[in-house]
């Protein structure tokens, strides 16, 4: 156990593990059911609600997403 925690403490000293685009899932899901792009700066809401959660959210890269569609995000 004490071996993966050191590799893992290393890892993420190292910044290996970052990923700084946001998962093609969450993309879909927010295209499909939530807010469209439809231009640079153009949208069409798909639902009245604009404020997000994001549990775990690690180094933030699903809130920078979410902020450039415009939602209210908070992160934790």
């Amino acid at each position: 156990m004490d071996l993966r925690k050191n590799e893992w403490d290393s890892s993420y000293k190292n910044r290996d593990n970052f990923v700084f685009y946001p998962n093609e899932e969450v993309i879909r899901f927010i295209s499909k059911y939530i807010k469209k792009r439809i231009g640079v700066n153009e949208f069409i809401s798909l639902c009245d609600k604009n404020r997000c959660l994001d549990l775990g959210c690690g180094i933030g890269r699903h809130i920078v997403f979410l902020d450039d569609f415009n939602f209210d995000v908070y992160g934790c």
